[in-house]
């Protein structure tokens, strides 16, 4: 499931409700104040200093049981029936108001004319189980429709994170040094005669020569970085198809294959 900018809940225990927690965070996100995503222009601004907290947010909680309304003798000037309470509560609240934007879980191509949408996260199918199961009696409300399951490797994930860690670290460090390069490239062809035409003495020459080859190489080493951390990631994944596929298969055969040995020779 893709969100974007979701709030969380902070759930309080409650006599005679259950909470039941539907969509959580993993252990490595954090929360963040809303006025920092106001006038946030770049999505990359938000890894800058952020830090995990190692606790799951509740993004969505599903809350059942028995509950009183807030409102036993109804709501002056309106005429309706009074309900005041249920020992069958069953409500879902989410806190996120994009959970079926588009752009977050499909992808809409245009084929022969006709707009055909491509399910890439399960937002969708997320909500239309949670509409069927709501909308079903009592005995079948805790019926729940298998989904799908991740299990991630825990070394893979720490490495991969590890890497991000320190590309975002080493492009922070190159982005600073490429703005002083140009800030001072700047400064130095800002110093015109009155017709228009750069002047420069010889050093400054040479330190605009200096200072342009200096911006060439720091955007050849962010280059360099990001494709050093493709480079890891990739080669940690073939090491473990390595260790899966062939490396490990041929340890079992052998152990197999010695065992045998070992029982024809005790009984010969």
């Amino acid at each position: 499931i893709n969100l974007a900018t979701s709030g969380i809940f902070d759930v309080d225990e409650v006599d005679g409700i259950l909470a039941t927690p539907l969509i959580r965070s993993s252990v490595y996100a954090s929360s963040l104040p809303s006025m920092q995503f106001q006038f946030l222009s770049d999505p990359a601004e938000l890894q800058k200093g952020f830090s995990s907290t190692g606790q799951q947010y509740t993004v969505a909680v599903r809350l059942s049981g028995s509950a009183s309304s807030a409102f036993p003798e109804g709501l002056a000037g309106v005429d309706s029936q009074v309900v005041p309470g249920t020992d069958k509560l069953q409500v879902v609240l989410v806190a996120d108001t994009d959970l079926l934007a588009d752009r977050l879980w499909v992808q809409v191509q245009n084929f022969f004319g006709q707009q055909i949408a491509t399910a890439f996260a399960d937002n969708g199918s997320f909500v239309e189980n949670l509409l069927e199961n709501l909308s079903g009696s009592s005995a079948l409300i805790d019926v729940r429709s298998r989904g799908q399951f991740s299990r991630p490797f825990v070394v893979v994930e720490r490495l991969r994170r590890d890497a991000e860690a320190q590309y975002l670290q080493n492009a922070e460090n190159l982005q600073a040094r490429l703005a002083e390069t140009e800030r001072q490239l700047e400064e130095l062809e800002s110093a015109r005669v009155e017709d228009g035409l750069l002047t420069l003495t010889p050093k400054q020459e040479a330190a605009l020569f200096r200072f342009q080859e200096e911006k060439i190489r720091i955007r050849k080493d962010l280059r360099d970085v990001r494709h050093q951390l493709d480079k890891d990631i990739e080669e940690l994944g073939s090491m473990l198809k390595f260790l899966n596929i062939l490396l490990l298969p041929l340890l079992l055969t052998s152990a197999l294959v010695a065992m045998r040995v070992l029982r024809l020779n005790r009984t010969t």
